[in-house]
């Protein structure tokens, strides 16, 4: 699990490996200033007993829940049901946008349970507690195997500025595949991604980013030319961090090195990562 951040934009990952069944995923989570993206690959899982799900939220019920599909927008009445096609989900200011129709699971009535049930600490209340729950969840069924799930939060938002897909709009999702989740706001020119293992990435019509070592990185952009590159390690294990840009870079500074490769029509950037109890912080270098 690691993250990279610029002080104000950010993106995490989180490579998981249940230690009670032989359930793993890839997960990650891209954000920008309107909305934060959600990816999920490699959903894998050897056991038949239950069915595997990712909870895209589970809160107290608020008020109305809206549900958009094949763009027709209609209020969901209280129950648990599934839904096919759906665009976006509205609840309590927060909408949960689909890039591409998704079916979905959704409950929005009365739960029952205890919390010593969750807990099972004697100081805990045994009593039986009933509140309005809206959850939202989609499903992968019983033994998935390279499964995968993409949505976008958008907090604070209305049904007005869903109708109006901005977030959609300005979101492209470059990779989410097991060894590579990537996302670009194309209006920030903000590209962020996660490799898990070496590999390269089309950020731009006319920019390719190659990472040398697993890693996250964000690359900030202006007018398509590169301004920005934010790097970490989370394994914490690298002294140094590799990556090389396509087109020529004259550029170095006090923690990093910009090389141009002729061979290759590259640029290759080797930046000083922090060593230590830092290990695994970002570092930032700027390009313009």
């Amino acid at each position: 699990v690691g993250a990279v951040t610029d002080g104000k934009y950010g993106a995490a990952a989180f490579d998981f490996k249940s230690p009670h069944d032989p359930l793993i995923a890839r997960k990650s989570w891209f954000f920008f200033d309107s909305e934060y993206v959600c990816l999920g690959a490699g959903i894998s899982c050897k056991n038949n007993e239950l069915p595997v799900v990712t909870t895209v939220n589970q809160c107290h019920l608020r008020g109305d829940v809206l549900l958009s599909s094949e763009n027709q927008k209609s209020v969901v009445s209280r129950g648990e049901r599934q839904f096919e096609k759906v665009d976006w989900v509205f609840h309590d200011g927060v909408g949960y946008v689909f890039p591409e129709p998704q079916k979905i699971e959704l409950l929005n009535s009365e739960a029952t349970g205890s919390w010593w049930n969750i807990s099972k600490q004697t100081s805990t209340s045994r009593d039986e507690v009933k509140m309005d729950v809206f959850k939202l969840w989609l499903g992968h069924g019983k033994r998935p195997s390279d499964e995968t799930y993409q949505y976008m939060v958008v907090p604070a938002t209305s049904i007005e500025k869903l109708e109006r897909n901005e977030s959609k709009n300005n979101i492209l999702i470059l990779s989410n595949t097991y060894d590579l989740q990537a996302v670009m706001n194309t209006g920030s020119e903000i590209c962020q991604a996660v490799f898990y293992k070496t590999g390269e990435l089309q950020i731009s019509e006319n920019r390719k980013l190659v990472c040398h070592n697993p890693g996250i990185v964000m690359v900030k952009m202006k007018e398509n030319n590169v301004s920005e590159i934010s790097v970490t390690d989370p394994n914490r294990e690298l002294g140094r961090f590799q990556l090389s840009l396509s087109g020529k870079l004259d550029i170095s500074g006090e923690n990093f090195v910009a090389v141009w490769n002729a061979k290759t029509s590259q640029t290759d950037l080797t930046i000083e990562l922090p060593q230590s109890v830092y290990a695994g912080s970002s570092v930032t270098i700027k390009l313009d």
